[in-house]
């Protein structure tokens, strides 16, 4: 039989490769029972006798039930709880190279190159099976052919699973201290809510590109400031997030966490520490304080012509409003776009609602 592996996240987020485990050790066990394998660069299921479709990322939708040869999963179908395979193909070492067939796609800069290399050399595994406990086969997934690569767990999230850090220490205990050894990368970021939690898994060396660390809560400033000391010349924190409306409420952040988030931001930027600022979707009842926090990611992580040695120029310290007054200029940088009127209404919404944080973007210097 004929199987066309299709992995729709590569399709839609071409930039840097993100291999999909199931599709890896679908691969294995099926080339195992001698059937023709393949990967389908296109959502092609006429071209195959069977064909197995992995999403992850919330986006494009297929017509899956126009046919009957398809099989269908991932995080996007089952986005709280992973559905395992079959025992007997869980316990299967990932075949990374059923990625060869779109390789040729990456080689289109150093970046794109160097990162689908490190995805196809990279140890893949699952902690877990129920998302809670470790699975005691875990190991049944390791390779070993090469320990001076980094390793990718592909857990909807490992800060949930119970002794995960440190199966995870032990696990890179057998691969060496070389330049991409001992390193760790995750396809979904580690859910992390408290001080020790974040150093911790923050403190272990990070692969570019593959690592991603999420806090959901309000950070204390004195936790910022031994965060930057933790992933200092590292790419840790451009990888991560900061979930902002995690273990809050509306009234407390827009009156008083609101300040606080905004002197870290401020704190961060003059430090050139950038990640971003987050928040679930039905938390905000005014949409105006959206804007804000989009307003203060983009003051925050301005592009390298905008950062603080440029903004200093106009009166020698850095600040919201100064800027405002280089960004009128840069619209373009990013897609988050405000036109100068929506600034001021930005700004104006903040002066009625939150002087304090007004009185802030003039003259608060970290």
């Amino acid at each position: 039989m004929s199987y066309g592996l299709f992995d729709a996240d590569v399709e839609k987020y071409p930039y840097i490769p993100f291999f999909n485990l199931d599709l890896m050790k679908l691969s294995s066990y099926y080339k195992k029972q001698r059937e023709i394998v393949t990967l389908s660069p296109f959502f092609s299921p006429n071209m195959y006798q069977h064909f197995i479709l992995r999403q992850d990322f919330p986006g494009y939708d297929y017509p899956i039930t126009k046919y009957n040869n398809i099989e269908y999963g991932g995080r996007a179908f089952n986005p709280s709880k992973y559905k395992p395979l079959p025992i007997e193909i869980e316990r299967m070492k990932p075949d990374t190279f059923l990625y060869n067939k779109i390789e040729e796609q990456y080689r289109v800069s150093k970046l794109r190159t160097s990162a689908f290399r490190r995805m196809k050399k990279a140890e893949h595994l699952r902690l877990s099976l129920d998302g809670q406990t470790i699975w005691k086969n875990f190991s049944s997934q390791l390779r070993y052919t090469n320990r001076n690569v980094g390793v990718i767990f592909h857990d909807y999230d490992l800060g949930a699973i119970k002794n995960s850090y440190d199966i995870v220490i032990d696990i890179l205990k057998d691969f060496n201290l070389s330049r991409d050894g001992q390193r760790i990368g995750m396809k979904f970021p580690v859910q992390v809510s408290t001080p020790e939690d974040l150093l911790k898994w923050s403190a272990i060396k990070p692969m570019q590109h593959f690592y991603s660390i999420q806090y959901n809560g309000i950070m204390t400033m004195p936790l910022v400031k031994e965060y930057i000391e933790v992933v200092r010349n590292t790419s840790s924190a451009r990888q991560s997030f900061y979930n902002i409306s995690k273990n809050t409420d509306y009234n407390h952040f827009i009156t008083q966490d609101i300040v606080e988030v905004y002197k870290q931001v401020c704190f961060l930027r003059t430090n050139k520490t950038y990640f971003s600022l987050i928040y679930d979707e039905d938390f905000f009842e005014n949409h105006q304080w959206e804007k804000v926090i989009t307003l203060i990611n983009l003051f925050w992580n301005a592009p390298k012509g905008l950062k603080v040695k440029t903004v200093n120029r106009i009166n020698g310290y850095d600040s919201m409003y100064n800027f405002i007054m280089i960004y009128k200029a840069n619209f373009n940088y990013s897609k988050e776009v405000f036109s100068l009127n929506e600034v001021r209404e930005i700004f104006q919404f903040v002066r009625e609602n939150n002087y304090e944080l007004f009185k802030m973007f003039y003259e608060y210097k970290a």
